[in-house]
C-alpha cells in the first residue's frame, strides 16, 4: 500500500505546513513538492525528517544563492498529489482523529503563522491565508480547548489574517498545538514569559 492512501502523522503535519510550498507538476522531473524558509533549521528539523520517513529517499536542504533562505524540494507524484487535494478540499481535516487535526494545525502555524508583541508587551500569533474556510477550520479544531480566534482583513489586501491574543490563551494554544519552527516557538516562550 502507498504511503500517502492513508493519512499518519508526517502527512497530517507536512498538509498544514504545504500551505507554503509550492506543489505541481516540472516538465522535466514530474511532481514537485518546493518549500523556502529563512529557518534552515525548521526545514532539517521538522519538514525533511518526515518526508523521508514518507518518500524513502534522502531529502537535502540548499541555501539559496539569490537570496536569504534555504529551499527543499521534491519529486513525488503520490505525495504531491495527496497534498494537493487536502489543500483544495480542507473540509476533510476534520474527519481526521484529534490528534492528526492538532498536527495539520501545527503545520499550517509553523509554516504560515507569525509571532509578535505590541508595544505594551502583549503577545499575538497571527495565521494569514486567502482562503477564510481554513482558517475557520484551524478555530473549529482550537475551539474545545477553549482558545478562541480573532480576523481581520485589510481593504486593499486579499489575504484574511486569523489572530490569537491574551496570556492564557496563547498558553493553551502553545501547550495544545506544540509549535515546533524554533524562531515562532521561542519568540512565543519568551513573550509569554515577559511581565505585563
Amino acid at each position: 500500500m502507498d504511503v500517502t492512501e492513508t493519512i499518519s502523522a508526517e502527512l497530517a503535519y507536512l498538509a498544514g505546513a504545504a500551505e507554503d510550498a509550492y506543489l505541481g507538476t516540472n516538465r522535466e522531473k514530474g511532481y514537485e513538492f518546493d518549500m523556502e524558509s529563512k529557518s534552515k533549521q525548521w526545514l532539517e528539523c521538522a519538514i525533511a525528517p518526515r518526508l523521508i520517513r514518507l518518500i524513502k529517499k534522502p531529502v537535502r536542504v540548499r541555501k539559496r544563492t539569490t537570496r536569504p533562505y534555504y529551499r527543499l524540494r521534491i519529486w513525488n507524484k503520490a505525495l504531491v498529489t495527496t497534498l494537493a487535494s487536502i489543500r483544495e478540499m480542507p473540509l476533510q481535516v476534520l474527519n481526521w482523529s484529534e490528534e492528526f487535526q492538532l498536527l495539520w494545525v501545527r503545520g499550517f502555524i509553523d509554516a504560515e503563522g507569525s509571532v509578535t508583541q505590541s508595544g505594551d508587551n502583549q503577545p499575538m500569533l497571527s495565521v494569514y491565508n486567502k482562503n477564510l474556510q481554513k482558517l475557520q477550520i484551524i478555530e473549529k479544531i482550537l475551539s474545545p480547548y477553549k482558545i478562541k480566534a480573532r480576523y481581520y482583513k485589510p481593504p486593499k489586501r486579499d489575504v484574511w489574517q486569523q489572530y490569537f491574543t491574551g496570556r492564557s490563551n496563547l498558553s493553551k494554544l502553545s501547550e495544545m498545538v506544540k509549535i515546533e519552527h524554533p524562531e515562532k516557538s521561542n519568540n512565543l516562550r519568551l513573550y509569554l514569559k515577559q511581565p505585563l
